[in-house]
């Protein structure tokens, strides 16, 4: 069974980092730069995990999970967050999840994207480098 991911990230270490972390032989990965980028993702296909920073340099990166939540077939949205933005409250409220403040270590996210994967009964495979990660922390 095929886990399809979506990352909306304008930091390019970042989006590489995320990438390298979630990617794995059951997993279809896109990952773009921008919200325009992610909205047009979207529209164009379905994913299971859609993981989005809020801070993108065309908008707000709550629009994705706005986005996600009205096309059917989306699972679990997860948004990435600066420490002074005004939390979960707002994140759930654009039909986020979860939201992870920033910086995070990237095994932690990967194991709560993978919780709330279980839930939808559709599990997230940990690839060799997330598991090595977390055996070293």
């Amino acid at each position: 069974m095929v886990t399809t991911i979506l990352i909306v990230e304008d930091d390019g270490v970042l989006r590489a980092l995320l990438s390298l972390f979630l990617a794995a032989d059951d997993t279809d990965l896109v990952a773009v730069d921008g919200l325009q980028a992610g909205l047009a993702e979207l529209r164009a296909r379905a994913f299971d995990l859609v993981i989005s920073d809020v801070h993108l340099g065309d908008g707000s990166g709550l629009e994705v999970a706005r986005a996600t939540r009205a096309r059917l077939g989306a699972h679990v949205v997860v948004v990435l967050m600066s420490g002074d933005d005004v939390g979960l409250r707002v994140a759930q409220g654009a039909g986020a999840d979860d939201f992870v403040l920033k910086p995070f270590f990237a095994p932690d996210l990967v194991e709560r994207c993978a919780a709330l994967m279980d839930r939808t009964g559709k599990p997230l495979a940990r690839n060799e480098l997330c598991l090595r990660a977390r055996r070293v922390a």
